[in-house]
Parts: C-alpha cells; sequence; structure tokens
C-alpha cells in the first residue's frame, strides 16, 4: 500500500475571494456567484498540499448559498463558492478556518 503524505496547514494559508463578473480581488456585485480560494501553506510559509477535511466552511457575514471546501490542484489549494449579498453597501466578508490536524485526532 502506497500513501500521500500530506503537510500539516496553518494559519500562514491565505485566502482570496473574487467575483465572478469583475474577475478583480475583493470586488463582488451584487447577488454574484464569489468563488473563495486558499492557498495551503505549513507553519513557515511553505506551499503544501493537504485535505478539505482541514477547512471547514468559512464564516461568512452577508453571504449566501455558502458550499462546502473542495481540494484543487492535488490538495495545494482549496476553493468554495457563495453567492453576495443581493444589497449595494451590505456587509460581506469571508474569513478562512483552518482546523489543526493534528489536535484533531
Amino acid at each position: 500500500v502506497t500513501f500521500e503524505v500530506l503537510g500539516l496547514p496553518s494559519v500562514t494559508t491565505t485566502l482570496f475571494c473574487i467575483g465572478s463578473s469583475t474577475n478583480i480581488r475583493q470586488v463582488a456585485r451584487v447577488s454574484e456567484f464569489v468563488t473563495c480560494t486558499y492557498v495551503v501553506k505549513d507553519s513557515i510559509g511553505n506551499s503544501i498540499k493537504a485535505t478539505a477535511d482541514d477547512f471547514p466552511r468559512p464564516i461568512t457575514v452577508g453571504a449566501t448559498n455558502v458550499g462546502n471546501v473542495s481540494a484543487i490542484g492535488g490538495g495545494t489549494f482549496m476553493e468554495v463558492a457563495m453567492i453576495a449579498p443581493n444589497h449595494i453597501s451590505s456587509a460581506f466578508s469571508v474569513t478562512g478556518v483552518v482546523l489543526d490536524p493534528v489536535a484533531n485526532n
């Protein structure tokens, strides 16, 4: 049996979000589909592979239809989709959550 050994993601992991029509980071139009991407990193900032189980749904304000986090790029990135608020100037924020895989065993 062969295993792939994954890293331990940490709070150095970065998160950015892009609206589907603007294609600009941290900008979304009302009711638009927004994709947020985690760039998975270890405690010293190196890019690593992880599993989507290390990333629960983010904490959001104003978002609806927040999906589950899924691994892309072989686990070096995680992605989650949602819908932006339906009113201009509504509060809208996304805060990523990274579990400590060692503490959760």
